[in-house]
């Protein structure tokens, strides 16, 4: 057999195996939107002409007349390792297909290079490795950890290890949870990646609609949801008081009584989905959790580290409340679900520059089409402007070359 006909087969393994992981939803795929393709061609604007790969899902919603999601795949069958090269070069074809929101998947038989596992992981690539039958989606989900191995992994997740060197790892641990061990567990430190797909597995078993039509939640059925599932009973016209800083409490979370209140003065504003939204995240992440209340609230607030584009976490209270936090946006506005309607809403409307992101800068037109579009999806999901422009932003979706960027992240919620 030479190496062409070597090839051929793998890609048709290769496609069987990617149908297979489709239908098992280990994609983050619908099966009815996805279309497979072999030897697909798309345009490159660097070489004028098209760029045949091995194969392609492209996600198509209904009615559509064109995809809005690409995964472009690329198929090795090696006895040896995938040298990083190949990976490089891969990812140079992507780069020339524009116009697209494209996801690189890379699958083979072999095994990688460590400098070729971490380029792909540094450029966000999908990688999968087959054996026989099956498939093992080695670069795209993150494995929660053990608790034996929970020290190392806050060292590894926190922005600043030195912090928390100096913090003395031992003493923030047994100042901050009750003194046996055993209360760790259920401590989960959580990727972006694994709060959404819970986020995903609460919309599923709410309504499953919401991810099928891109759609968002209706507020009064999600609670009557969570109160016949979960027998939590919510107060939307609390007066809950004040914290010990003499400032308002919005919302709040009683577990032993299994009650969420919010504060009178959100009922059925803009701001009250995501104060909800923030208190079931820490019911549904953090309920097993127990800690020194004291030690908790002395620990400071979170600050948006505007060079990094990211919050600060620089201890274990900051880390709990982002969790809650991203829990919130991610259950409101679902990363696929916004993407799509904000490509949809942008086509409609005849912006075709920068399909999938949003652009502004100081031109009169620009930050018309801006509020325009912010508008428009801040209605269709319900939501606060801040905690839209909160959802694009930690997505990387919006582009802002404003002399003075405008947005205020002081009003994201903290507690």
């Amino acid at each position: 057999m030479n190496t062409v006909e070597k090839g051929n087969l793998f890609e048709n393994k290769a496609y069987l195996l990617l149908e297979k992981a489709i239908q098992n939803q280990d994609l983050g795929i619908l099966a009815n939107q996805a279309k497979m393709r072999k030897k697909p061609k798309y345009f490159s604007n660097e070489r004028k002409s098209n760029i045949t790969f091995d194969l392609s899902i492209e996600i198509w919603t209904p009615n559509a007349k064109n995809y809005i999601l690409l995964y472009l795949i690329e198929c090795k069958s090696y006895s040896r390792k995938i040298p990083v090269d190949d990976v490089e070069e891969f990812h140079r074809k992507i780069t020339q297909v524009s116009g697209i929101n494209a996801k690189a998947v890379f699958i083979t038989d072999s095994t990688f290079q460590v400098s070729a596992f971490e380029f792909a992981k540094s450029n966000g690539m999908m990688l999968i490795q087959t054996d026989q039958d099956n498939y093992n989606i080695i670069l795209h989900k993150t494995k929660r950890d053990s608790n034996s191995e929970i020290k190392d992994k806050l060292l590894q997740s926190l922005d600043n290890e030195k912090l928390f060197i100096e913090m003395q790892m031992n003493s923030l641990f047994s100042n901050l949870f009750t003194t046996n061990e055993e209360n760790l567990n259920g401590l989960d430190f959580l990727s972006v990646e694994d709060i959404e797909n819970i986020t995903e597995n609460i919309l599923n078993d709410f309504d499953s609609s919401i991810l099928k039509d891109f759609k968002g939640i209706d507020i009064d059925k999600f609670i009557s949801f969570l109160n016949h599932k979960y027998k939590i009973d919510f107060d939307l016209s609390a007066d809950i008081g004040e914290d010990l800083n003499k400032k308002r409490i919005l919302a709040s979370l009683d577990l032993s009584a299994n009650k969420i209140s919010l504060d009178h003065t959100l009922a059925y504003t803009d701001r009250m989905p995501f104060f909800l939204m923030h208190e079931l995240g820490h019911y549904f992440l953090h309920k097993k959790v127990k800690i020194n209340q004291r030690a908790y609230d002395n620990f400071k607030d979170s600050v948006y580290d505007f060079e990094n584009s990211k919050f600060k976490l620089e201890n274990l209270k900051n880390w709990l409340e982002w969790q809650a936090n991203q829990f919130a946006i991610s259950l409101l506005l679902p990363k696929k679900s916004l993407i799509i309607r904000l490509i949809e809403y942008q086509t409609h409307i005849g912006i075709l520059r920068n399909l999938g992101k949003l652009y502004v800068d100081d031109q009169k037109v620009n930050r018309a089409d801006y509020r325009n579009i912010l508008e428009h999806l801040s209605k269709l999901f319900g939501v606060s402007y801040v905690n839209l422009k909160y959802r694009l932003q930690s997505l990387g979706l919006i582009i802002d070359n404003r002399a003075k960027p405008r947005f205020d992240w002081s009003n994201i919620i903290k507690d």
